[in-house]
């Protein structure tokens, strides 16, 4: 996983499973970047390459915004860097 903020600017990276410890993990990063980096937002959008899936279905649960990449598009960037 990685945070970019609105210049594309990384502010967060780390591996995330999906298991509910990554589960747990994962909001725990989106609350710290709430609190540091949002001026204000209730949420932080989340972009992720698939629409399923047990990351998916619990952040969707708690209503949290999330917009799915084509993993073609993924590759492509991922080649790049």
């Amino acid at each position: 996983m990685a945070v970019v903020d609105r210049l594309g600017v990384v502010v967060a990276r780390a591996r995330i499973e999906a298991t509910p410890t990554g589960l747990r993990e994962l909001l725990a990063v989106l609350a710290g970047l709430l609190k540091s980096h949002t001026h204000g937002r209730k949420q932080v959008p989340v972009a992720i390459e698939t629409n399923r899936g047990l990351l998916v279905e619990a952040l969707r649960g708690r209503q949290q915004p999330v917009f799915q990449i084509p993993p073609s598009t993924v590759a492509v960037h991922r080649r790049r860097l």
